[in-house]
Parts: structure tokens; sequence; C-alpha cells
């Protein structure tokens, strides 16, 4: 049996918003990177934003925004964070492999920007 842990990519719903919002990057990366709140409430008034909770197994433990215009030549990661208690378990490199994979199979997927 193993004890590797599943990530996963999950909508946000109002039972899970609490533990998104309460996510946070390291101090020295806060300059980086838009909290959560403030990045669900800009993709709330996006028709193109796509948003999602990173989990390890049923833990909350980063947060996805993408920017998907389809008359765009490329696609967008708006937002990419793991939390400051969860980075350096490789749960970010497995959350990115999701979202370029989820990214690949949209329409005309030739380039996608990081933001």
């Amino acid at each position: 049996m193993s004890n590797k842990v599943k990530i996963s990519l999950q909508e946000i719903t109002e039972d899970s918003l609490s533990d998104i919002l309460s996510l946070e990057v390291a101090p020295n990366q806060e300059h980086l990177i838009t909290n959560n709140a403030k990045s669900i409430a800009q993709a709330h008034f996006s028709r193109f934003s796509w948003m999602r909770a990173v989990y390890a197994d049923n833990t909350a433990v980063g947060f996805v925004l993408l920017y998907l215009d389809p008359d765009s030549p490329h696609y967008e990661i708006w937002r990419f964070m793991i939390d400051k208690d969860f980075q350096g378990q490789g749960y970010a490199r497995q959350a990115m492999e999701m979202v370029i994979d989820f990214l690949k199979d949209l329409p005309d997927c030739n380039e996608i920007f990081l933001c």
C-alpha cells in the first residue's frame, strides 16, 4: 500500500471557501501574489475565469486561477499558490502538471502564459 498523497483540483464551494481564504504564502513571497480573497473576488467579475482549490487528499493546500478567453491566442495562469505550510512537498509540481494537462485539452491551446 502506498502512502502517496492524492493531489486534486476541486471547485471552490461555500463549504470550502473559508479554507481557501485562510491559505497564505510565506511573508517573503507576499509581494509575488495577490491574496486568495482578492483573486476570488476578481474572478467573480470575469466571465473567462476558472478557479480551483488544490487539495492534498482532503486538505486544501493551494489555489489556482486561470483566464480562459476563447478568442485569445493563448490561455493564462493568473494565480497559482501553495500555502506556506505545504510548500516543498511536491504539491505545486503535481498541481501545475494537472493545470497544464487541463489547458492542453482546450481548443487551440498553443501557448500558456504565467502571470
